[in-house]
């Protein structure tokens, strides 16, 4: 859930004080544009996404069945 959203549907996720977003981007503008954050800096959408390659939570199907990644 957002911490700010703006009346034009802007929305702001803040950790500890400083943009940042765990599984997407940190500000999601209303006409779109989205800007990537993590402790405070700004990435590249291809930065954000290579800092945050993991399996973690990823579902996969196997045989039809559903399985949900977690670290052990």
């Amino acid at each position: 859930m957002p911490a700010e959203v703006w009346a034009d549907g802007t929305k702001f996720y803040w950790i500890n004080g400083k943009l940042q977003r765990k599984n997407g981007a940190a500000i999601e503008w209303a006409d779109g544009r989205k800007e990537y954050w993590i402790y405070g800096v700004e990435l590249t959408e291809k930065e954000y996404n290579k800092r945050n390659n993991t399996c973690v939570n990823k579902v996969i199907e196997i045989d039809g069945v559903k399985y949900k990644l977690e670290k052990l």
